[in-house]
């Protein structure tokens, strides 16, 4: 259990450990698909005694995910029935690929900072690190020429080693991707403060794009710098869904907008008339039935 609200420390505690396909969350975590509880106290399913304890009915728990990958569940639950919308399980679940894309990016940042440390330790080490690292790694001169690139590298420019060996990083960024690498140039060689990772895009072998994010460092030497680093991760697919989400919500802005818009026509148009209609009735009915009882009128 990383966060939780609204329940108790003891039904934190009771939770807090939890198998692949164990209860709600365990089976999320295993399926990768969302799951909705009408009543969490008397579900089959539930395997911890401090859910129906806390009285919990809807639940709708939905995955954590990045590049794919399942790397949580997020829960909400309510003491009372509730029906969940399909426009909501959608939301939560774009909120939950969200989540899971920070805690990535945040686990990125944490292993970029421990391979720094390591390559201070030892020179022969950063050469297996250099290598086998998941994530491209490229070396360039004060002037922008690569000098070394990993495998991964490969995979995420579309040029080989050997290619990108005769490269300038130039080549493969267009002019916004320019304009960002000097300002990180001048960051790191007058030590400025640098918001790291931050986002670069670079054009692939064959005319594609790809966004990325990218850590970059100074490489020194005898005290003076000669070239610069750089550790970068692809979300370029990441960044589609980020982009599709903001167009879901514009669509759903749109909707309210154009729904309140119809519904004050409706109440302009028809309900205001039929109200003043029925209170002119009212009225000539009062003023023309002196007949009748007064308590009646």
């Amino acid at each position: 259990l990383v966060a939780y609200d609204g329940v108790s420390e003891e039904f934190a505690q009771a939770v807090d450990r939890m198998k692949l396909g164990e209860g709600f969350n365990g089976r999320v975590a295993q399926s990768g698909e969302p799951m909705v509880v009408e009543d969490a106290s008397r579900d089959p399913r539930l395997t911890r005694a401090a859910v129906k304890k806390m009285k919990l009915q809807a639940q709708l728990i939905v995955p954590l995910k990045s590049k794919g990958r399942v790397v949580g569940t997020l829960c909400v639950a309510m003491r009372r029935p509730r029906e969940f919308l399909t426009e909501e399980v959608e939301l939560l679940s774009a909120i939950g690929n969200q989540i899971g894309i920070s805690m990535e990016n945040a686990r990125l940042y944490e292993k970029e900072r421990l391979i720094t440390e390591q390559l201070r330790i030892s020179e022969g080490n950063y050469r297996g690190l250099f290598e086998g690292a998941n994530d491209a790694i490229w070396v360039h001169d004060l002037e922008g020429n690569i000098i070394a690139a990993n495998k991964a590298a490969e995979k995420l420019t579309g040029y080989t080693v050997e290619e990108l060996r005769q490269m300038n990083v130039g080549q493969f960024l267009d002019k916004a991707g320019l304009n960002i690498a000097r300002n990180v140039r001048q960051g790191l060689l007058y030590a400025l403060p640098l918001e790291q990772p931050y986002e670069q895009r670079l054009i692939r072998k064959g005319g594609t794009k790809a966004v990325f994010m990218l850590t970059s460092s100074l490489v020194t030497s005898d005290g003076k710098p000669v070239g610069f680093q750089h550790i970068a991760r692809d979300v370029t697919e990441e960044k589609r869904m980020q982009e599709n989400l903001r167009f879901y919500v514009q669509l759903i802005t749109r909707g309210q907008e154009e729904e309140r818009k119809r519904i004050a026509r409706e109440l302009h148009d028809d309900t205001t008339q039929v109200l003043y209609a029925l209170l002119r009735q009212a009225d000539n009915i009062v003023r023309n039935s002196t007949h009748l009882p007064e308590e009646d009128i």
